[in-house]
């Protein structure tokens, strides 16, 4: 079992870069010594700018609070905390909970290497909002009926997951591409397949979707996913 803490931090505009060498010194090292479930970090690239979104995996809601609690006590965690609030650069901050679906790759928490290191893919992260009632039933549908084409045309999925903390009834899926022509590429050849066409009718149909939303992150040098 997994969870994931999804965060998404809203930087002063023009000062990403700022935040994440600030992060990457001070920060980093505590976060992989004490939560060590690191997924990746991401900066927006294409949709709401001056985001910074990273994602953490846990064992479970206890497993969180108990490894985030001890790096809180950490006199080193205590100086980065004070030095963030001194530089100003953080407008808001926002956190959800996911829980994997069962045929999302990611499962179990990960143990992921630091490298540093230009990124070599694109991000699209995509949040779909269902009616009151209706997730478990889109979600049905989606395994049933689009499932087999993104897979089959799209190939990279990072994860998918509902949302246990935050906003609910949100599916949450990362898809992973070379970049974003070939994102395009991959995505215009599926909308060309009938069977694909037929989800989406089935999809328009049902009504289960409130809301649609996509972005495109680009993996920061340090993170595990590039």
């Amino acid at each position: 079992p997994v969870i994931v803490d999804h965060r998404t931090y809203y930087i002063q505009p023009v000062r990403v870069g700022d935040w994440l060498e600030l992060w990457q010194r001070m920060a980093l090292p505590y976060q992989m010594k004490y939560l060590g479930g690191f997924i990746g970090m991401f900066t927006c690239d294409v949709g709401d700018l001056n985001q910074v979104l990273h994602m953490w995996a846990y064992t479970d809601q206890g497993a969180r609070e108990r490894q985030r609690d001890e790096m809180n006590r950490d006199p080193g965690w205590t100086e980065f905390r004070a030095a963030v609030k001194e530089s100003g650069l953080i407008d808001r901050q926002d956190t959800k909970i996911l829980k994997p679906v069962a045929f999302s790759p990611l499962q179990e928490v990960p143990k992921p290497e630091i490298t540093i290191g230009k990124p070599a893919c694109v991000v699209d992260h995509r949040t779909y909002t269902c009616h009151g009632g209706a997730l478990g039933d889109f979600l049905e549908l989606w395994e049933r009926m689009a499932l087999p084409y993104q897979l089959k045309y799209l190939g990279g999925m990072v994860g998918m997951f509902t949302c246990d903390v935050g906003d609910l009834n949100q599916v949450v899926h990362l898809w992973k591409y070379a970049d974003q022509g070939d994102r395009e590429r991959r995505r215009n050849a599926m909308y060309e397949d009938p069977g694909w066409l037929d989800y989406v009718g089935a999809l328009k149909e049902s009504g289960f979707l409130a809301k649609m939303e996509t972005k495109i992150l680009k993996p920061v040098p340090f993170s595990p996913l590039k």
